[in-house]
């Protein structure tokens, strides 16, 4: 799969817990293309994830990232990692026309030299912090069970892990996150100001 964020043996175990969620055995390989349930599993496992971290989480947030233009064409590639991206410190958005990264507020794909930009970067399975991970293969899991199944008690489950796992993952965005309530509140920066 072109949009995998895991490699082949993250993959197995991720989908594996999938599958147990809702009561299957396990597989030994994903490269079985009869198993349907390992398809469906695997679709909604990159769908998930691509959904959780285009959020943006302290682990995929780069601010200040530069982005360098080809020197003969000016154009700069727009990567599939990129979920979202944004002038550092400017209302410039930048979004992916043609592959190419296209400036909506100049309305043009040729730069004529690099660009600083904040963007939200999707991570690979393994250089996410453990709670994301858990919280991302319970909400496949979840969904996989919702429409496949619809299991209502695996349902509550599977819910009840899934806020779980958000919480924790939002504890560890408390921890690491450098928030700051007079820097980061609109408010607050009102108030300072006059």
């Amino acid at each position: 799969m072109a949009d995998s964020f895991l490699n082949p043996a993250d993959e197995l175990d991720a989908i594996n817990d999938i599958l147990s969620a809702i009561g299957e055995a396990p597989v030994l390989t994903l490269g079985d293309s009869s198993n349907v349930d390992v398809s469906n599993a695997q679709q909604i496992l990159n769908k998930v994830n691509r959904m959780v971290q285009s959020k943006g989480w302290t682990f995929n947030i780069e601010e200040g990232a530069t982005l360098v233009p080809d020197v003969n064409t000016g154009l700069i590639p727009y990567l599939p990692s990129y979920l979202r991206v944004q002038g550092s410190g400017s209302a410039n958005t930048y979004i992916n026309r043609q592959g190419y990264v296209y400036d909506t507020a100049n309305q043009t794909d040729v730069f004529q030299g690099s660009i600083t930009v904040d963007m939200t970067r999707l991570r690979e399975y393994s250089e996410m912090p453990q709670c994301f991970r858990s919280y991302i293969v319970t909400k496949a899991s979840r969904q996989f069970n919702m429409r496949y199944f619809g299991d209502v008690n695996i349902e509550q489950i599977l819910g009840e892990e899934e806020a779980e796992a958000l919480m924790q993952c939002n504890e560890y965005e408390m921890d690491y996150g450098r928030f700051n309530m007079i820097d980061g509140d609109a408010f607050v920066q009102g108030v300072v100001g006059r």
